[in-house]
C-alpha cells in the first residue's frame, strides 16, 4: 500500500502522524577504495569538466553549481555501489556500476542490469522519507523519457524496479560544512581529503516495480515543485521541481526482489 502525504492549512507536506517512518539502518560500507574511485569519477564529471550534467532539475529552475553536481554524482554513484553490492549478496547477477566519464545523455538510460531486468537506482540522504521522481521525466506507463538507444536516439525507458539509497554521511552537507557546496571550483587534493577522511555507510529501504509507479502516477502522489516537506514537523526542505513521491516506508523490502527475477 502507497500512503499519501499530509497536505497540510499552511501547504507544507509531512508524514501523517498514524503512519511509521523508516529510520536509518547502517547495512554496509564502502571501502576507502571504492570511495576513491567514485570520488575520481565524480570530480572529473564536474569540477575537472571532463563530462556533462543538466544545469538544473526537469522542472526545477536553479542553475546548480560544481559543488551541488558533485555531491548528487557523488552520493548517486555511491548509492548504485550499495544497490550492487547488496544484491550480489543475494546471489544475483548485477552488472558492475560504470565509471566512464560521459556527455549529456550517457547516463539517461539505466544504471544496472539484473538477471536480465533493467533497474534505475535513486539515492537520497540517510535522514530522508521519499524516493522522488521528477513528474516531467516519465509518461503515464511509467516510462523514463529521456533514455538513449545504442545510436544515441532519445527513447522511453522501461524499467522494471527503481530501488532506492541512503547514503550516510550526505554528500551535500559534508560539501556544505566546508563552504564547497556552491562553489564551481576546488583544489582536487583538498576535496579528496575532505571526502577521504569520513566513513561512508548505507541502507537500502527497498525497491518498487513499474506496476507501482503507475499507480503512483495514477493517484497522483505529487508534491507541487516549491512545496516545503518535512518528515517529522521540524526540519523542511523546499522541494525545487514537481515530483511523484513514495514514502520510504512503504516500499517492497529488498529481499523481495530474489521472488520477482527469474533464475
Amino acid at each position: 500500500m502507497f500512503y499519501k502525504l499530509k497536505h497540510n492549512h499552511d501547504g507544507s507536506y509531512t508524514i501523517n502522524n498514524n503512519l511509521g517512518r523508516l529510520h536509518y539502518n547502517r547495512i554496509g560500507s564502502f571501502l576507502n577504495e571504492e570511495v576513491n574511485s567514485i570520488f575520481d569519477f565524480a570530480y572529473r564529471m564536474t569540477f575537472g569538466g571532463e563530462g556533462a550534467h543538466r544545469n538544473m532539475r526537469t522542472g526545477g529552475t536553479a542553475n546548480r553549481t560544481n559543488g551541488q553536481k558533485f555531491a548528487n554524482t557523488f552520493q548517486g554513484k555511491l548509492g548504485e555501489l550499495a544497490v550492487y553490492k547488496e544484491l550480489c549478496r543475494l546471489g544475483l547477477n548485477a552488472s558492475q556500476p560504470d565509471y566512464t566519464v560521459g556527455g549529456l545523455g550517457y547516463w539517461d538510460h539505466f544504471d544496472m542490469i539484473v538477471n536480465d531486468r533493467q533497474v534505475s537506482i535513486k539515492s537520497i540522504k540517510f535522514f530522508s522519507q521519499l524516493l522522488l521522481l521528477e513528474t516531467g521525466d516519465w509518461d503515464d506507463n511509467g516510462r523514463y523519457l529521456h533514455g538513449m538507444d545504442a545510436n544515441r536516439n532519445i527513447i522511453p525507458v522501461h524499467y522494471d524496479f527503481v530501488f532506492l539509497s541512503r547514503i550516510n554521511p550526505s554528500s551535500e552537507d559534508t560539501l556544505s560544512h566546508h563552504h564547497l557546496l556552491y562553489s564551481d571550483r576546488v583544489n582536487r587534493n583538498d576535496l579528496s581529503d575532505i571526502i577521504l577522511s569520513n566513513e561512508w555507510g548505507y541502507d537500502i529501504p527497498g525497491f518498487i516495480t513499474c506496476d507501482d509507479l503507475i499507480y503512483v502516477i495514477q493517484h497522483r502522489h505529487i508534491i507541487p515543485a516549491h512545496s516545503m516537506f518535512s518528515p517529522n514537523g521540524r526540519r523542511y526542505t523546499e522541494i525545487e521541481a514537481e515530483n511523484y513521491y513514495v514514502r520510504a516506508a512503504d516500499m517492497h523490502s529488498l529481499n523481495e526482489i530474489t521472488a520477482l527475477l527469474p533464475a
